[in-house]
């Protein structure tokens, strides 16, 4: 959709998958320009040639990541739901095969920009958690989910940390509690390199 579509209706839905420009974006005075309209960089993104086969999940990763930078800004950041315990829909040419669903890492879709997340965990803990945890991160996680990563990690009353992760993964986590986004960014956390 390239309305301003109101996200909290399609999230009432959980069957239909939704990828719309935002409306909480929006005023009624916009001057909307075509080039940086939700709809022409759609239809740019589906006549690129390395994307024959692409899920809705990863175009809107693309997009988001299309949104800041200039030279492809969009008017509006596109704003993904995803449908209730099903997998994202793969778009191919009609001449191709859908048997199999692509991989996130087949597209280069790690490299789409990120998710930043916060999750909050009950009880305290203590660095060498915190490094058994990141050791099980890059080693016991789906290949899918391979690229999430262990920015920073807090004590407080509880134990706080923040991780990023491909967008396409975000898409598709189930709603919960312990974990909230902040923000899509462009890279890992600067001040602490791997």
């Amino acid at each position: 959709m390239d309305t301003s579509c109101a996200t909290a209706e399609a999230m009432c839905r959980g069957d239909i998958e939704y990828l719309v420009a935002s409306a909480f974006e929006s005023s009624a005075t916009d001057n909307l320009n075509i080039q940086r309209s939700f709809s022409r960089r759609l239809i740019d993104l589906l006549n690129d040639p390395s994307c024959q086969e692409i899920t809705v999940a990863q175009i809107h990763a693309k997009l988001v990541t299309m949104a800041n930078q200039p030279a492809t800004q969009l008017d509006y950041t596109p704003v993904y739901v995803t449908r209730k315990e099903k997998p994202s829909i793969t778009l191919n040419l009609l001449d191709r095969s859908t048997e199999e669903a692509i991989d996130i890492r087949k597209t280069d879709g790690l490299a789409d920009g990120k998710a930043l997340i916060h999750v909050s965990l009950r009880g305290k803990t203590n660095a060498r958690d915190v490094e058994q945890w990141k050791s099980w991160l890059k080693s016991a996680v789906p290949v899918a989910v391979a690229d999430a990563k262990a920015e920073a990690a807090f004590n407080s009353n509880s134990f706080h940390c923040l991780i990023t992760m491909p967008i396409a993964v975000w898409d598709m986590l189930k709603g919960d509690e312990a974990y909230k986004f902040v923000a899509f960014v462009g890279s890992n956390n600067l001040l602490c390199p791997s």
